[in-house]
């Protein structure tokens, strides 16, 4: 019996050995990514994460109550193509047609003592022709002028007693774009005289300037300074060009209002509107930013910064609500007495903006 125990034990050890000493079997025809086991000669076993396979579920579908038809979708991913446009806005948006490619000049006499003047702007040279003439009595705007969308030879000329008109000539066939000869052929060039060549232009008051006008926004030129001004501090007589901002707000109890002074002396002033400060130091053609002043008809203000002397009192404009606009202060500040100062409030937002 205890013989027979020992045997047994023998041939179980004979088995043992010989299942140990088997060689392994040569890999499936699945490759290496079968394997349970990571081999110490693969580099990427660690560094590599294993990717997903595709039809493993998401972690959001697996969620409890989740159903798969609830997963997020990817944000990247568009939506269906109905073949039925809504336009910007819905089915219930408004087609507002073309875009006008109008831009618009306005012109203002803030010279002290030259009485009525006439401004004449001509295109520069490689754009469609265009001429604009406007007559300004002093201390007067020309109002928003339609034009074309380019850049401009501006002059100004004396003309005294002559009635306040506007004459515009321009082609209007590709908006003011370069005379280029593209698709249709070139457009046909209006001829227009240098302003030289005007009999009745008068003297001219100021040295020429050349101007931008930019489509479906508003620029104004204002004739200024005083004529024995020193050049180099900018106040002799000379055409300005102020960039107008159309903007609108949400505010309909107030209007945006900047400040311009246009007196030609080393006068810096203070202007106010029914007890409120409105612009401090303010000096000659230095633009402030925009203040919220209130809507309606208003009355404006000025005093000398230094000292508080009034220079002049019930400067009269009204604002729009929500609408933006220019203050510009003009006349003779009086170092000595007699001052005599005006104001021009201008809305700076073109038509249909």
């Amino acid at each position: 019996m205890r013989r027979s125990g020992i045997v047994g034990w023998g041939l179980l050890l004979v088995v043992f050995q010989a299942c140990a000493q088997r060689p392994p079997a040569p890999p499936s025809d699945t490759g290496a990514a079968d394997s349970l086991e990571a081999t110490a000669d693969a580099p990427d076993a660690v560094d590599t994460p294993e990717e997903p396979r595709s039809d493993a579920p998401t972690q959001d579908a697996e969620r409890p109550g989740m159903d798969a038809s609830d997963a997020p979708v990817p944000v990247d991913v568009p939506p269906e193509d109905t073949g039925v446009d809504d336009g910007p806005s819905g089915s219930d948006a408004e087609d507002t047609g073309p875009v006008s490619l109008t831009g618009y000049i306005r012109f203002l006499n803030l010279a002290p003592g030259t009485g009525t003047v006439r401004f004449l702007a001509t295109s520069q040279p490689g754009f469609v022709s265009s001429y604009i003439e406007a007559v300004v009595r002093e201390g007067e705007s020309s109002g928003y002028i339609p034009t074309l969308p380019v850049s401009y030879f501006i002059d100004v000329r004396g003309a005294p007693g002559a009635t306040p008109v506007v004459v515009t000539d321009g082609g209007l066939g590709d908006g003011g774009a370069l005379l280029d000869g593209g698709p249709g052929g070139p457009m046909p060039d209006v001829l227009i005289p240098d302003v030289d060549e005007f009999a009745d232009a008068g003297p001219r008051l100021a040295d020429r300037i050349t101007g931008d006008v930019y489509f479906r926004s508003g620029c104004t030129v204002v004739f200024a300074g005083r004529p024995d001004g020193d050049p180099m501090r900018l106040n002799n007589r000379r055409l300005w060009r102020v960039t107008d901002v159309p903007m609108r707000t949400a505010d309909t109890a107030n209007g945006l209002v900047r400040l311009i002074s246009v007196i030609p002396e080393d006068l810096p002033v203070d202007v106010s509107e029914g007890g409120t400060d409105v612009a401090l130091n303010l000096y000659f053609f230095e633009p402030t930013g925009f203040r919220r002043v209130r809507a309606g008809a208003r009355s404006f203000t000025v005093r000398a910064s230094e000292g508080g002397r009034v220079l002049a009192t019930d400067l009269r404009g009204t604002v729009t609500a929500s609408e933006a606009h220019t203050l510009y202060v003009w006349g003779t500040g009086g170092m000595d007495a007699g001052a005599s100062l005006r104001a021009v409030l201008t809305n700076d937002n073109p038509p249909g903006r």
